[in-house]
């Protein structure tokens, strides 16, 4: 098990709640921000 990336990417970049995927993925924080406001809005 030599090559697996995904135990280095941790120890580059702090652990982000929800798991690594946002971290290569900056549009699904956009969509689970825009669902989670139409779905609990806070204003």
């Amino acid at each position: 098990m030599a090559g697996t990336p995904d135990i280095e990417k941790p120890n580059l970049h702090p652990p982000i709640p929800g798991g690594s995927i946002y971290q290569f993925n900056p549009v699904l924080i956009r969509l689970s921000r825009f669902l989670f406001n139409a779905l609990f809005p806070i204003s």
